[in-house]
C-alpha cells in the first residue's frame, strides 16, 4: 500500500514539476510578446507624433496660399457672389418627384433621368 502511495506522488510531483514548467515558459513567451507590443506602440506614438508635425509644416496658411495662386487661378470673390440665407431657396432649381424603380429597370439609367 506504502508503495503505490509513494509511486501516486510521485507522479503527482512530476505532473506539477511539467504543468509549473509550460507556465514558466509561458510566461516568459507573454512578457516577451508584451514588450514587443510596447516597442510597437512607442513607435506608433513617434510615427503619429512625425506625421502631425508635417501635417502641420504641409497645411500652413502661407503654403496653401502660395499653392492656391500658382495652381488654382481663383479669382476674388464679388459681392453679387453672396446670397441671402432666405434667398437660398428661390436660387435651387425645383427637382422633379423620385419616380420608384420598375422590376426590370435599369437602376443607373433611372438615375440619370432623375438627374435630367
Amino acid at each position: 500500500m506504502l508503495r503505490v502511495l509513494n509511486i501516486l506522488l510521485v507522479c503527482a510531483v512530476v505532473g506539477v514539476a511539467v504543468w509549473l514548467y509550460e507556465l514558466k515558459y509561458g510566461v516568459r513567451e507573454s512578457v516577451s510578446e508584451i514588450a514587443q507590443l510596447k516597442l510597437q506602440i512607442k513607435q506608433a506614438k513617434q510615427d503619429i507624433t512625425l506625421l502631425r508635425a508635417e501635417w502641420s509644416h504641409l497645411s500652413r496658411p502661407k503654403r496653401l496660399q502660395d499653392l492656391s495662386k500658382r495652381h488654382l487661378q481663383l479669382q476674388p470673390v464679388r459681392t453679387g457672389q453672396i446670397i441671402q440665407e432666405q434667398d437660398i431657396l428661390t436660387s435651387i432649381s425645383e427637382r422633379e418627384p423620385y419616380e420608384p424603380m420598375q422590376v426590370g429597370d435599369d437602376p443607373i439609367a433611372s438615375l440619370l433621368r432623375i438627374d435630367q
